[in-house]
């Protein structure tokens, strides 16, 4: 009877458990379903403000290009019309009707349309971000190091130290311009250890449609470089 009361109480317990897990599965579905919810209503929101911004740059540029028309005879600075408004305006254009009118209208097009397409221009520069980290694991010269680093405006320089003292550093900067990098020079951010004199990690940060260069060039640019300033050498 005491076995049989055991398995029976055993029993309980397995069903209380997965009930127990069941609900907390179908809290789970239900938080990631309304997380999906809130993701998909944040989007179409964004897209929403993205449309509305296009409309206020196509205002704005419209702004702009009446502001041009108008400067272009003074006609805000309270002065009088020069002769040559009325000659080349005046006489053969706005005195024709609609001519003036149409006119504005096509600038208007035509500088709302180069505006547009120079935004939708940066953001395709934008699209093509690129960072990417190699383990390097070699040995360096500290020294030599330092003095490429002094030749750097770093950015950050951070240090960790372990429960056994081991000391790593990371340094990031911006490279200068070089011939060698084919166009936009990377960001870039080194991992090393001073005390044992090893290169551990280099991440590299660019922009692919501004360069001429593909992913392993870049490493093979900065290890040229290192090489030159006798960081490390590749023998």
């Amino acid at each position: 009877m005491l076995i049989q009361g055991m398995k029976n109480e055993l029993n309980t317990l397995q069903m209380m458990k997965e009930r127990i897990n069941k609900n907390l599965l179908e809290n789970v579905f239900k938080n990631i379903e309304s997380n999906t919810k809130y993701l998909v209503d944040a989007s179409g929101a964004a897209e929403r403000s993205s449309a509305s911004l296009e409309v206020m740059q196509v205002i704005l540029a419209g702004g702009f290009a009446f502001d041009i028309i108008d400067r272009m005879s003074g006609g805000t600075l309270n002065i009088t019309v020069p002769d040559w408004v009325n000659v080349f305006l005046v006489d053969p254009i706005i005195s024709v009707p609609f001519m003036w009118w149409g006119l504005n209208i096509i600038f208007l097009l035509v500088v709302s349309n180069r505006l547009l397409w120079f935004m939708h221009h940066l953001q395709e520069q934008a699209l093509g971000a690129l960072t990417f980290t190699a383990k390097v694991n070699k040995r360096i010269s500290n020294e030599n190091l330092q003095k490429f680093l002094k030749k750097r405006f770093l950015e950050i320089t951070d240090c960790s130290v372990s429960a056994d003292h081991e000391e790593l550093r990371k340094s990031s900067w911006n490279e200068p311009k070089d011939p060698r990098w084919k166009g936009e020079a990377p960001k870039i951010e080194i991992q090393y250890d001073p005390k044992n004199e090893f290169l551990l990690l280099i991440n590299l940060t660019v922009n692919l449609r501004r360069t001429q260069l593909s992913r392993d060039d870049f490493l093979l640019v900065f290890e040229e470089i290192l090489a030159e300033e006798g960081v490390y050498s590749f023998t």
